[in-house]
């Protein structure tokens, strides 16, 4: 059940936003505007369109508190790009939503994330980032060091970067240590390692080209890797016993 809605478009292509929220007189801090979903099962779906062009921009949310319970919370700027900085998503100490389960998902093919100021997930849900339906990422994706998300035993229970047809390249450049699976479609480069915790929770890579893999994986479950060439530079750990 959607409990927040939030639709705008623009034909503007010069770094005005289809839907723009943020809080001038907290420009530059993580103080700003709240949106929270707290009754069960409540989520938050934002939509943003601009016109097209290098500058165009479909969402950029600033200083804010995206907030559901339980909710899914889907933020979509389709082709156009999605910044997305100082922010919190899921839930927030100190907020009417400390805890979240909701499953988070950015979509865009061109996500700055938090590229200059941190921006935070806190759910035990799964995340997604990914581009839009049938399409690419426009550049090379890799999470940024200032987008953090909550890892280990208490944190999201499956990742998920690129989709289905994504042919541009995905780094992974800080570690992951994931309480569920790892999902990665595109040519994949592994420079930090990665972990999944619960048993039969697996790693899957889908490359439409190379995979190098250049530090340890581990996994309780599957190890699946799917390329035209595969480089392991590292060390591969599958627990036994694990299925798959």
């Amino acid at each position: 059940t959607t409990a927040i809605s939030i639709v705008g478009s623009t034909t503007s292509t010069t770094g005005d936003a289809g839907a723009w929220i943020g809080y001038r007189s907290a420009h530059a801090s993580n103080t700003g505007y709240t949106l929270a979903a707290t009754g069960a099962g409540g989520g938050i779906t934002i939509t943003g369109t601009s016109g097209t062009g290098a500058n165009a921009r479909g969402l950029r949310l600033e200083s804010m508190d995206i907030l559901a319970a339980s909710g899914p919370i889907d933020l979509n700027s389709g082709v156009n790009g999605f910044v997305l900085e100082r922010s919190y998503l899921g839930a927030r100490a100190s907020t009417s939503v400390t805890s979240s389960t909701s499953n988070i998902t950015l979509t865009g093919n061109n996500l700055l994330l938090g590229t200059s100021n941190n921006t935070a997930v806190l759910t035990t849900g799964t995340l997604t980032m990914q581009p839009t339906a049938n399409s690419s990422f426009s550049s090379a994706f890799t999470i940024p060091s200032t987008f953090s998300f909550g890892q280990g035993a208490s944190g999201i229970t499956g990742l998920t970067l690129g989709r289905s047809g994504n042919t541009s390249a995905i780094t992974v450049g800080s570690a992951l240590d994931i309480n569920g699976p790892i999902w990665i479609h595109g040519d994949a480069t592994i420079n930090a390692t990665m972990n999944t915790r619960p048993a039969g929770s697996g790693i899957y890579i889908v490359a439409n080209g190379d995979a190098t893999i250049a530090a340890n994986v581990s996994s309780n479950g599957p190890i699946d890797v799917t390329a035209n060439n595969v480089f392991v530079r590292a060390n591969i750990t599958k627990t036994i016993g694990s299925s798959g």
